[in-house]
């Protein structure tokens, strides 16, 4: 019988590699593309302390590829990383992908951030090269 939460029964006829550095913490499914299919979503902290995460998706294309995405690091967006020091918490909401991480101001010890905490909200969009990537749609910060 064909799953239809997973309606990839050719798909698993061929073997799909993908290195993934850490541990995976949980795992959900959601459309996060907007094509009425489930894309699978993992959530992984890359150090043992599990204070740097990140996600990884393997997006459903059209039920008949799987592509994967990862999300960008936000130390290296300029728009978010200011005080970010990691301790990354992830939710799904509607379709989209919401990081929480406390805010460290300069002199915070790396267990007592005063900043508040940033919240920011991305989506899927389509690539370059074909493939997806994650878009920043908004984030705020909270005291």
């Amino acid at each position: 019988p064909r799953s239809t939460l997973f309606p990839y029964t050719t798909l698993f006829r061929s073997t799909m590699n993908m290195p993934i550095r850490g541990r995976v913490s949980a795992a959900m499914v959601d459309d996060l593309n907007s094509d009425g299919l489930a894309d699978l979503i993992l959530f992984i902290y890359t150090d043992s302390a599990a204070i740097h995460g990140t996600v990884y998706v393997l997006v459903s294309e059209d039920s008949k590829t799987i592509m994967p995405v990862g999300l960008p690091d936000p130390a290296l967006d300029g728009k978010i990383n200011t005080g970010y020091k990691g301790y990354d918490v992830f939710k799904l909401l509607e379709g989209t992908l919401l990081q929480r991480f406390p805010i460290f101001k300069p002199g915070d010890k790396d267990d007592a951030p005063t900043g508040g905490t940033r919240t920011v909200q991305y989506s899927l969009s389509k690539g370059e090269g074909g493939g997806y990537k994650f878009d920043i749609l908004r984030y705020y910060d909270s005291h």
